[in-house]
């Protein structure tokens, strides 16, 4: 119901409230009260045309505000749950101002809107009825509210609702991977092609810079093995001046003295280690140079090797060391694309069950409609011959909509 109606700066009103109380209401007054203002405000209210000619006199604006109380679960009501513009308190306030410029803005609840979606609400509220005015009987969507409101049809309307949402909602993930399917089966080859040649080249973490690391050592072998050798000839081969003939030349010479001076005991030790530690590190040098000689074949086996994760990493854009991290995403991206023909089995599924049961709610609510049909036919008919005009006969005619 209409609850209040403000009306500021329109025509020859410069400023009024009316309160409106639940029931019938009657505005009278002699020709030129302003009785067909507050009609042409309330239609402003609810999005009708409007303009500056309206602005009263002096005024730089125009506005109307309309305060309703749409009854729960009608057809107002649910347009604002539907549009994400109904308040907590089930209330609903038409604001209209239209400026000297002609400008119009309008709000609903105080969120501005489009002045058609003041008008889309406001069929839903108020119907002006002059005398050659059509009403809102000749919309469909009101001729079903009134065969639904006689046979009760609420929370039947509901389930329908409901019904028909989930039904969208299936069809539309159904068309979605469906639609996709073309390019999930180019994914699809892709993928396999490319998990499969990661596998071969199998990577693993840290290998490239373990063999880089090696490849350098085998390139340089040469100039590795000179070191080494003059090493080995400087601790140990070389009989006339390597470090070990040295060290024990001077340890033999401490040797003799020993005796005359006790303290060089510690020292004769400390030359003793020294000599230990040059046979370990005469071991050492020795086993370099055998693995050096060990596989000639090496360091070709590892250029390839080197070049292969190269080139491997330059195709997928990435780094070497990201080539393990890439073959197990890939091969999780294969292994959920794999899944995705029953993905689209199950959703074909759901999409024919939420139809089968939007079908069956909707067979049953054609069937109360024309059931209610039948009586408001007998029940007009008959009063139709009481105004006036018998033998006349309403008919009431309910057809399905396409998909």
């Amino acid at each position: 119901m209409l609850a209040q109606l403000q009306i500021r700066d329109l025509a020859v009103i410069e400023d009024v409230t009316i309160d409106l109380g639940r029931g019938f209401t009657v505005l009278s007054g002699e020709t030129g009260a302003g009785k067909s203002i507050l009609i042409d405000a309330l239609a402003l209210a609810i999005g009708e045309r409007g303009d500056a000619q309206a602005i009263r006199a002096g005024a730089s604006r125009l506005e109307v505000l309309a305060s309703f109380e749409p009854a729960p679960g009608s057809t107002a009501s649910r347009w604002l749950r539907d549009n994400d513009l109904a308040d907590d308190d089930d209330n609903c306030v038409l604001r209209r101002v239209i400026g000297t410029d002609g400008r119009s803005k309008a709000w609903i609840n105080g969120r501005p809107v489009p002045v058609q979606t003041l008008r889309a609400l406001g069929e839903t509220l108020v119907d002006i009825c002059g005398q050659q005015d059509y009403q809102s009987l000749r919309h469909r969507a009101a001729q079903r509210d009134v065969l639904d409101e006689l046979a009760a049809h609420g929370e039947m309307l509901n389930q329908v609702r409901a019904a028909h949402g989930a039904s969208v909602s299936a069809d539309s993930a159904l068309k979605q991977l469906a639609s996709s399917q073309r390019d999930r089966d180019s994914r699809l080859e892709l993928l396999s092609f490319q998990v499969g040649e990661l596998n071969a080249l199998a990577p693993r973490a840290g290998e490239f810079a373990e063999l880089e690391r090696e490849h350098t050592t085998l390139a340089n072998r040469l100039r590795i093995g000179e070191a080494l050798n003059r090493a080995l000839a400087r601790i140990y081969d070389d009989e006339d001046v390597s470090a070990q003939v040295a060290l024990g030349v001077a340890r033999r010479a401490l040797d003799d003295v020993l005796r005359f001076n006790p303290d060089l005991i510690a020292t004769l030790q400390l030359l003793s280690e020294a000599e230990a530690q040059i046979g370990e590190a005469t071991e050492q040098l020795r086993l370099q140079l055998t693995q050096l000689d060990q596989d000639p074949g090496r360091e070709t086996e590892i250029a390839d090797r080197l070049a292969a994760l190269r080139d491997s990493a330059r195709k997928h854009r990435c780094t070497t060391d990201d080539l393990p991290a890439l073959l197990d995403q890939l091969q999780d991206e294969l292994t959920a694309l794999g899944a995705g023909e029953m993905t689209l089995d199950r959703l074909s599924a759901a999409a024919r069950q939420r139809r089968k049961e939007l079908v069956s709610l909707a067979a049953k609510l054609t069937a109360g409609r024309q059931a209610a049909a039948r009586s408001l036919i007998a029940a007009v008919t008959k009063n139709m011959s009481t105004l006036g005009m018998p033998g006349g006969q309403f008919e009431v005619r309910i057809a399905p909509l396409t998909d």
